[in-house]
C-alpha cells in the first residue's frame, strides 16, 4: 500500500470511527488524529520529491531525493504498522459498541414485552371484574323496589288464611302480587316492611311470615274497631317470600278485617 492510498484509507476510516465509535472512544481519536498530521507531513515530502523529478534533472538533488524517498519509505512502514493496529483496534471497540448496544436493545426489548404482559393481565383482570352497563342498569332496577297496597273488601278469615291486598297503590318493581298478597323479593337485601290491621272487638291475631318463620304478630281486641300495627327489618335472600296470614285459629270467629284502613307495605333498604 502506497502512501497516499494509506493516507485515503485513514480517513476513510475516521469517517466510520466518528459515526459507530461512542464517546468513551475518544483516546482513540486522539490517536487518529495524530496520524493524520503525520500523514500530512508524509504527503507533503512526498510532493516535494515529485515535484522535483517532474520539474528539475539535477544530479546534486539525486541524493536528497533517496534521502527523502528512504524518509517516506521507513516511515510509511512505520506507519502502515501502527494504522493496522489502529484498525484492529477499532474494529474491537466497533465490536464492543455494537455487543453493548445489543444488550441494551435486548434489556429494552424484555421490558417492553414485560410491560405489555403485565397491561394484559390487568386489562383480563378489568374485564372479568367488571360488569357491562346493561348489569349495572339491573342492579339499579333491582333496588328500585317498593310495594304499599290496601285491603278492598271487609273480609273475615279463615284459619292460617293469606290476607290478599289487592288495592295496589305503589310496586316498584312488581315485586308483590295483588292475586296472592306475596311479596317476593327480587334480590338479595335488606328491606322494612309495616302493616296496619282494623278488626273488631272480637280477638284477632295476624302474623307475618317470612317464607315459613313467623317475624311479626298484630293482635286486634276490644269495643268496636280495634287497630294494631307494626314493622319490621329483614334480610332476604333471592326469591324469599313475605306475607300476612291469619294466625291460625286463635281468637274468636268469625276473624274480622277492615278494608282500607288493613294495609300492607315494604321496600328494599339496600342490596347485599
Amino acid at each position: 500500500m502506497d502512501v497516499k492510498t494509506l493516507l485515503a484509507t485513514l480517513i476513510a476510516w475516521t469517517c466510520i470511527f466518528h459515526l459507530t465509535v461512542p464517546v468513551h472512544g475518544q483516546k482513540t481519536k486522539q490517536r487518529l488524529k495524530a496520524l493524520e498530521q503525520q500523514f500530512a507531513t508524509l504527503n507533503k515530502r512526498l510532493d516535494e520529491i515529485l515535484h522535483f523529478q517532474q520539474t528539475l534533472d539535477v544530479t546534486g538533488l539525486q541524493e536528497q531525493v533517496e534521502e527523502n524517498t528512504r524518509y517516506v519509505e521507513s516511515n510509511g512502514a512505520s506507519l502502515n504498522k501502527t494504522f493496522d493496529a489502529l484498525t484492529s483496534d477499532l474494529k474491537n471497540e466497533v465490536a464492543e459498541t455494537r455487543t453493548y448496544i445489543d444488550s441494551k436493545v435486548s434489556t429494552v426489548n424484555k421490558a417492553i414485552s414485560d410491560g405489555f404482559l403485565i397491561l394484559h393481565q390487568k386489562i383480563d383482570k378489568y374485564q372479568k371484574d367488571s360488569v357491562s352497563t346493561a348489569d349495572v342498569n339491573n342492579l339499579l332496577q333491582e333496588k328500585k323496589v317498593a310495594f304499599s297496597a290496601r285491603l278492598t273488601f271487609d273480609i273475615n278469615l279463615r284459619p292460617e288464611q293469606v290476607l290478599v291486598l289487592s288495592d295496589v297503590l305503589t310496586n316498584d318493581g312488581y315485586a308483590y302480587s295483588s292475586s296472592t298478597g306475596v311479596f317476593t323479593a327480587p334480590t338479595s337485601g335488606t328491606y322494612a316492611f309495616s302493616a296496619h290491621i282494623v278488626g273488631s272487638d272480637r280477638p284477632n291475631d295476624i302474623r307475618m311470615m317470612h317464607n315459613k318463620k313467623s317475624v311479626m304478630i298484630l293482635h286486634t281486641k276490644g269495643s268496636g274497631m280495634r287497630v294494631d300495627g307494626n314493622m319490621v327489618v329483614l334480610k332476604l335472600t333471592k326469591g324469599d317470600q313475605v306475607k300476612l296470614v291469619k294466625n291460625g285459629a286463635w281468637g274468636t270467629p268469625p276473624f274480622f278485617v277492615r278494608h282500607l284502613w288493613t294495609s300492607f307495605s315494604g321496600h328494599m333498604l339496600y342490596a347485599n
